[in-house]
């Protein structure tokens, strides 16, 4: 481990970085961030998915959501989105449409919202999505009608939403789209998608500004090459996980051995 401060700002990813699944972080895990003295996640998560997880007494600063898409303090209010155009969003429109052959699910929620609108498929996937949502509080809008969804979708404002396709299929995505928002397919047959410009590292380092911190100044951990490994170019990076992320500072293979890090970090002697 290299020999630093200690940083008194963390802000850490949740899956596969503080749980695994769908559960609540175990007590070890909230004990060891609870040591860094200001904290809190940045997620592709929803308001309400994060808030399954992770308690609002259990962070203290403001945290990102949807991948850079929100900042909202837990249990609070929003405090900046960057919304997608509506430009852009008929863009996303067509190409669902074009291909909702293919496509098995379809999702946003609306800016500052914590209800999730959702287009599905099938029987299987309205039953799933439905149990998901609701212990969340954040199912909103379900539908099987692919033109009803992309009417809410482009009169809506929203800053993020997720493509499901079919196993082994690829979405077709123009130069023009592309050109238009974030893609992020890291995910097996998931693209969630941002407006352009926006990842999990442009809206840390905004909330940096806003907050008066120096980036290197602040301690983070993750596991994607895709999001995180962007995010430990400008921080105290922590790459969790058997695949050491470009940039990281320092590296844990498991979230066991993220604590163990995080205990070695605050409990060494001055």
């Amino acid at each position: 481990m290299i020999k630093m401060e200690k940083p008194n700002h963390g802000w850490f990813d949740i899956d596969k970085t503080l749980i695994t699944g769908d559960n609540r972080p175990e007590d070890h895990v909230l004990k060891a961030i609870s040591k860094v003295p200001n904290r809190g996640v940045n997620t592709q998560r929803s308001l309400g998915q994060t808030e399954k997880v992770i308690a609002s007494g259990e962070v203290n600063l403001p945290c990102i959501i949807h991948a850079g898409g929100e900042v909202w303090n837990l249990g609070g209010e929003m405090i900046k989105s960057f919304p997608i155009n509506i430009e852009t969003r008929k863009l996303l429109a067509k190409l669902i449409l074009e291909n909702k052959d293919s496509i098995d699910l379809a999702r946003f929620y609306p800016e500052g919202d914590r209800k999730v609108w959702i287009y599905v498929a099938n029987d299987e996937l309205e039953e799933k999505f439905s149990k998901l949502y609701l212990p969340t509080n954040s199912f909103g809008k379900l539908t099987r009608s692919i033109d009803e969804y992309l009417e809410w979708f482009v009169n809506t404002s929203t800053t993020n939403t997720t493509i499901r396709t079919k196993e082994k299929t690829i979405l077709p995505i123009s130069s023009e789209l592309a050109d238009a928002v974030e893609f992020d397919n890291s995910a097996k047959n998931d693209y969630f998608i941002t407006a352009k410009g926006v990842k999990k590292v442009t809206t840390l380092l905004w909330l940096c500004e806003y907050l008066g911190l120096d980036p290197k100044d602040v301690l983070t951990a993750g596991d994607s090459l895709a999001t995180d490994s962007e995010v430990f170019k400008h921080t105290i990076g922590i790459s969790v996980g058997p695949e050491l992320l470009p940039h990281a500072k320092m590296s844990a293979q498991s979230i066991d051995e993220l604590v163990v890090l995080l205990d070695n970090i605050y409990n060494a002697n001055d």
